[in-house]
């Protein structure tokens, strides 16, 4: 069975998916099982839980806490034809609430709206980008993206989604790439990648305990973050009931120190992790000499990045 490419409309001047996104997808592949209900925290414009649902039959759900990222998780999944449901929220909220069921239900944004088929295209001369010739307009012809500019459309009601019969409480895995650059990290002044990469946006603890909460007895947490806080979730894994049944480093260079530890943790598990070989990403000094194991991850992914400047989008137009 050939795999298509997998499209993915990005801000440009916002936080784009990168190298890490494809290593823990690469690293959450041999544990993924056709119809395990998945849950992505964060994510994004849906890079890595849409890699995931491509390669299996999973039935996916991804949160996501800024608007416009969810807006563009849900054109990313309707361009490639993946079923995949979608929620604009912050997902800190399933910790402050008894009804996580309402949560999921208020919202809900795709496959709660409708969209266009077809996406307008004008060429735009005064922007040089190697992604693409043509700026798409895809949403809103608003560029605040708050408030009124981003509705939703229901269904008819054959097509609203049963959530009664979904089941949305309890997960088999949750994978992530969550934000973990400290607060002591150089000041973003962009909103987009401050939320995306500042751990503030949703700390540590916070985050596993949102994954003891959704996750089934011996579900699955898969996740990357910044090794030099390994003691740390080392520690708050181990408070709340997590064992580590694997831990893969990544190193730029061999002679250089890690700089990403991918994480998988299992509910109640008593396993002594296992130490998997380094993942060593470049063999020489320039960005294009990866080695051999990174080509054929980026290769395998399968990914064309589409980079939209924010003032060229149209918010709106997704919706019709």
């Amino acid at each position: 069975m050939n795999k298509m490419s997998l499209r993915i409309y990005q801000i440009a001047e916002g936080y784009c998916y990168n190298s890490d996104s494809l290593f823990l997808w690469n690293f959450i592949l041999p544990y993924l099982r056709p119809k395990q209900k998945i849950l992505e925290l964060g994510s994004g414009s849906g890079v890595i839980g849409l890699l995931c649902a491509r390669e299996k039959n999973i039935l996916l759900h991804q949160i996501e806490k800024q608007k416009e990222y969810a807006f563009l998780n849900a054109k990313n999944a309707r361009s490639n034809n993946i079923q995949s449901y979608i929620y604009h929220a912050d997902c800190c909220q399933l910790l402050t609430t008894n009804d996580v069921q309402s949560i999921f239900r208020n919202s809900l944004l795709y496959p709660r709206v409708s969209f266009c088929s077809s996406i307008s295209f004008i060429q735009d001369s005064q922007k040089d980008t190697k992604d693409m010739q043509k700026t798409p307009y895809i949403f809103s012809q608003s560029n605040d993206c708050g408030g009124e500019s981003f509705t939703t459309e229901l269904l008819q009601n054959n097509q609203k989604v049963h959530f009664d019969s979904i089941g949305l409480q309890y997960f088999d895995m949750i994978i992530s790439n969550p934000p973990f650059y400290s607060n002591q990290a150089p000041i973003v002044k962009n909103r987009f990648k401050e939320i995306a990469r500042q751990s503030s946006n949703l700390p540590l603890e916070q985050f596993i305990l949102i994954a003891k909460k959704m996750l089934k007895p011996h579900g699955k947490l898969i996740f990357c973050y910044s090794p030099s806080v390994l003691p740390e979730i080392f520690r708050l894994l181990q408070s709340y009931n997590f064992g580590i049944e694997s831990l893969r480093f990544v190193y730029p260079k061999i002679y250089k120190n890690a700089t990403l530890v991918l994480i998988y943790a299992k509910r109640d598990s008593k396993a002594y992790p296992h130490i998997l070989s380094p993942l060593i990403t470049h063999i020489g000094d320039t960005q294009m000499d990866n080695s051999l194991e990174v080509q054929t991850i980026y290769k395998e992914a399968m990914t064309h990045s589409i980079k939209i400047y924010q003032d060229d989008i149209l918010w709106e137009k997704i919706l019709e």
